[in-house]
């Protein structure tokens, strides 16, 4: 079963840190929003997706 997931749960609001990585949550692209709110709903120890700076 699949449940549905709010991309921006487990994120905190723009210009803090994110729960799930510490990353900034501007950081964040679509995919990184949802795969962090997922890591944090489901209490997950898993490595980071976040884009990295270039």
């Amino acid at each position: 079963m699949t449940a549905a997931l709010d991309a921006d749960a487990g994120v905190v609001a723009e210009g803090e840190a994110c729960v799930a990585c510490g990353h900034p949550t501007a950081a964040h692209d679509t995919i990184s929003l949802r795969y962090c709110a997922g890591t944090q709903l489901n209490a997950l120890t898993r490595s980071c997706i976040c884009p990295q700076p270039k």
